[in-house]
């Protein structure tokens, strides 16, 4: 006879289940035990939500696109007026225009390429920035590394109904992220908030100061 290590009853030796208490006796038991916490944990863990996800809009660099436009629209004008109005060569003129045009468009596609090879994803747990066009590079932020955020909006930026972030962390590769070109609603931001205050009190750093 040995005691239940449960309720202290006695049974048989070769018990597998104790017949006073119910409960499961030797590795049965032990299997059972160890299921439990693992079995809570995974219903505890909250779920990941995503905040935001995409690319950003081209308005938030309006200023550089119209500036690129007027250059290359200022180079298919320019060399009839430089030739007609101060009478240089068409040749040169049209090299001048062709010159300015070409800029233009460099300018251009300098400014879709950083806009289409950046992509933004915002979880309640993290913030990934994806970028690359032939290859790949992502950069990753845990939320509870973060110590502050600022939301920012020029003029412009309100008339076209976008914003940006300024995060600041903890991480020493990453001290600062910028997320520019996002929707212009707070609800990104407000959102974001709440998931780094979550997160904060899931790692203990509440009230953490560099």
């Amino acid at each position: 006879m040995k005691p239940c290590p449960f309720c202290a009853e006695e049974i048989q030796d070769a018990a597998i289940k104790c017949r006073h208490c119910g409960s499961m006796l030797g590795e049965t038991a032990a299997a059972a035990v160890a299921s439990r916490p693992l079995a809570s944990a995974t219903e505890a863990a909250p779920a990941v939500v995503t905040i935001f996800k995409g690319t950003p809009s081209w308005k938030a660099q309006f200023w550089s696109v119209v500036a690129a436009i007027v250059l290359g629209v200022g180079g298919l004008c320019g060399a009839p007026i430089l030739h007609l109005s101060f009478g240089v060569v068409w040749g040169w003129a049209l090299i001048a225009g062709a010159v300015a045009l070409g800029l233009g468009g460099c300018w251009l596609l300098y400014l879709w390429a950083a806009r289409a090879t950046l992509r933004f994803l915002i979880t309640t747990r993290a913030i990934d920035v994806e970028s690359g066009l032939l290859s790949k590079n992502i950069e990753t932020l845990q939320l509870w590394r973060v110590r502050d955020t600022e939301f920012h909006q020029t003029m412009t930026d309100r008339l076209l109904g976008v914003s940006r972030i300024r995060v600041f962390s903890h991480d020493v590769t990453t001290p600062q992220l910028l997320l520019w070109g996002l929707p212009g609603s707070r609800s990104i931001f407000e959102q974001l908030q709440d998931a780094l205050e979550i997160a904060r009190r899931s790692r203990n750093v509440i009230g953490l100061v560099e």
